[in-house]
């Protein structure tokens, strides 16, 4: 922005705005891409356990390894009260 305004300070504070603005603006964009527009996404279902008193991750133990590892980090716990 110094460039084409000549003024130092002006691109400077631009320069700072940008580095605050652009994690906000990628942050909103992926929450909006990933609830309404779905576009090369792929929606994986998991079967659910017959028997109640089984764990519903019981089936993911006949996936690959790797596949169970990215699974493990995307799932979420809730704490116990």
């Amino acid at each position: 922005m110094w460039w084409v305004t000549g003024n130092v300070t002006f691109g400077a504070v631009f320069g700072v705005v940008e580095l605050l603005y652009k994690p906000v603006q990628y942050y909103i964009h992926e929450r909006i891409w990933y609830r309404y527009i779905k576009f090369g996404l792929i929606e994986v279902k998991l079967l659910k356990s017959k028997k109640p008193s089984e764990p519903k991750s019981t089936l993911i133990s006949e996936l690959p390894e790797e596949t169970q590892k990215k699974i493990k980090r995307l799932t979420y716990t809730k704490k116990t009260e």
